[in-house]
């Protein structure tokens, strides 16, 4: 974990005791993470303190996280290797005294400050692509890049679009005319025919079985389905993947839309990092539409 402080970015890697609670997502809610690290020193916990009302301030944290047995193979660690999890900036962070332990609790969102701080008057004329519509509000949010914008997503009919304000607002108003899905993974924003995968997107797993660590039945409702797995750090907001269970009802080729770690990563105490995946049948979905 590297955490932006006042003065300097901290590092902090195993052996540690951190609680986790990540939640990421496919939908125009702001991905968030909720981070609980113990004993860290107390010219740390000053300098990593952050009051909530400071959001003019960016200050950047992400996470990576795996299992010892990825990076131990050859050499020393690379803690560096794992799969990214989290990354965006700080909204709160402070530090109070539990029993004889003191807890840092960070508060962090993916994509907050440049929702929150991003704003814009960009006129585009009547002919513009929407390509350089997206590009255009995107550049005006702070510190989040394009990840993929669809090519199947155009308008024959689009008229002059003017934007005043909030870019991400006028990002999610187009997506929801054109039935597209807009959201920020990793401050990179995601411009997406509606449930369809990002192509190339794997995250280095294509299958969920058992075998993957599949821990319950899969509740399947509609076309959506949601499961609990060991903790899985390389499945990625957006790629599409293969579930494999018991109940073949629920089996099929998904597009993962929303992903929830949680538990606790310590070298100190026993630990319990579980995985929520939430997916959806891309074929369940059918685009239309234009920009109005």
């Amino acid at each position: 974990m590297q955490v932006q402080g006042a003065t300097q970015t901290w590092t902090f890697q195993y052996p540690l005791t951190l609680e986790v609670e990540v939640e990421r997502g496919a939908w125009q809610s702001i991905s968030t993470g909720e981070f609980r690290i113990y004993n860290l020193a107390p010219s740390t916990r000053s300098d990593i303190y952050q009051n909530w009302l400071d959001q003019g301030e960016f200050r950047s944290i992400t996470l990576r996280a795996g299992y010892l047995s990825w990076i131990t193979v050859n050499g020393p660690p690379n803690f560096q290797s794992l799969p990214l999890i989290f990354k965006g900036n700080i909204k709160q962070a402070y530090s109070k005294r539990e029993g004889s332990s003191w807890v840092t609790t960070i508060s962090a969102w993916d994509g907050g400050f440049a929702v929150t701080q991003g704003d814009t008057y960009v006129p585009f004329p009547a002919d513009a692509k929407l390509e350089d519509i997206v590009n255009g509000l995107i550049d005006k949010m702070p510190n989040v890049t394009l990840g993929y914008l669809d090519p199947l997503l155009t308008s024959d009919n689009i008229r002059g679009v003017s934007p005043v304000g909030s870019p991400w607002d006028k990002l999610t108003q187009i997506a929801a005319q054109i039935y597209a899905d807009v959201y920020i993974d990793v401050e990179k924003v995601y411009f997406v025919a509606k449930g369809q995968p990002v192509p190339g997107l794997t995250g280095g797993l294509g299958v969920i079985s058992s075998e993957q660590g599949l821990l319950d039945t899969p509740m399947k409702q509609g076309i959506t389905v949601s499961f609990e797995m060991l903790f899985e750090p390389r499945v990625t907001v957006g790629q599409a993947l293969v579930l494999q269970s018991l109940e073949k009802v629920n089996n099929g080729t998904y597009t993962v839309v929303g992903i929830d770690h949680r538990g606790t990563i310590s070298g100190a105490v026993g630990g319990d990092m579980r995985t929520k995946l939430t997916c959806s049948q891309p074929q369940g979905y059918q685009a239309s539409g234009a920009i109005q």
